[in-house]
């Protein structure tokens, strides 16, 4: 599992509390009800600060892309990113897990899961297979 450092600041704390506990958050606006990845801080079509909504952890598989091995460590292994549409609509870039390269494939199902990485006390979101 590669090591992925994240970091908590006052706006990210709402989403790193939730992903703790197993839950994902994503942005919506309260205006125009349009959805956000948890980064984003208003509203692209409207301009209205967003606030924070539970999403199903649901997702479809849109494309991957696969790290190889360090050189200086072969039995290492590939570590697989994507990106994934939530079914409540945006987009997320994220760490795959539980799948090898050759049983993805596009569209396929994908259901949010929490992992820590190594000295890091926060939870982070990746997506498996459904």
């Amino acid at each position: 599992m590669p090591n992925i450092s994240v970091r908590r600041d006052e706006a990210s704390a709402p989403f790193f509390d939730a992903t703790a506990t197993g839950q994902l958050l994503i942005k919506t606006c309260p205006n125009c009800h349009q959805n956000a990845i948890h980064r984003a801080q208003q509203c692209r079509g409207c301009g209205t600060k967003l606030t924070w909504l539970p999403a199903s952890g649901d997702a479809t598989l849109i494309t991957w892309s696969a790290t190889p091995p360090a050189r200086d460590d072969p039995d290492q292994p590939v570590t697989i990113f994507g990106y994934v549409e939530l079914t409540e609509g945006p987009w997320l870039e994220t760490l795959l897990v539980d799948a090898t390269l050759d049983t993805l494939s596009e569209g396929m199902p994908m259901r949010a899961t929490f992992i820590r990485q190594h000295g890091d006390d926060e939870h982070i979101p990746a997506f498996r297979p459904a």
